[in-house]
């Protein structure tokens, strides 16, 4: 039926939901489930001048500290991509990391990763758009819906207790 599921993640704890049925979906269809970490750009990057610098010098040093700033992000992000797809234990999973500049379109971003990987299914988490502070993802998924080529579907997360925090009644004792 789907040959590659792609399921786009900002956080690898948040998506457990989505993550989970597209780990179904890839074992019962025989399919490859790639998986797409978005990592935003936090912080920018500044590099103060030297007062005897010339200008020509600034503008290097801040390029370079770009370039190392964008290497930093990567392997952060191939980091929880690794512990990502290491939780789902499918055979035929694998993943990139992508980091999102203010110029780039989120939506974009994980449009041009499906068409570029094939994809047959986006499968997208999502708290719904009631949410307030989720009103950002929401039109990136929106969008998504919108303007892909290729099915895609949403699945509601669910708001879940940490497994690994502590019981207010055991506190208490």
């Amino acid at each position: 039926m789907f040959s590659t599921i792609l399921i786009p993640v900002a956080d690898d704890a948040c998506n457990w939901d989505a993550l989970e049925l597209a780990r179904t979906l890839a074992r019962t269809a025989d399919s490859a489930l790639m998986v797409l970490y978005l990592m935003p750009a936090q912080a920018p990057v500044y590099v103060l001048p030297e007062m005897d610098t010339p200008i020509g010098a600034v503008s290097k040093g801040y390029d370079q500290a770009l370039v190392r700033h964008r290497n930093a992000l990567e392997r952060e992000g191939l980091r929880i991509l690794d512990r990502t797809l290491a939780r789902l234990g499918v055979e035929k999973a694998c993943g990139l990391s992508r980091v999102i500049y203010g110029a780039e379109s989120v939506a974009q971003v994980i449009l041009s990763a499906a068409q570029e990987l094939e994809a047959d299914l986006i499968v997208l988490g999502t708290r719904g758009p009631s949410e307030g502070l989720r009103t950002l993802e929401w039109s990136v998924i929106e969008t998504v819906l919108r303007l892909t080529q290729c099915p895609a579907m949403t699945v509601r997360l669910q708001d879940r207790v940490l497994e690994h925090a502590p019981s207010p009644m055991k506190a208490r004792i």
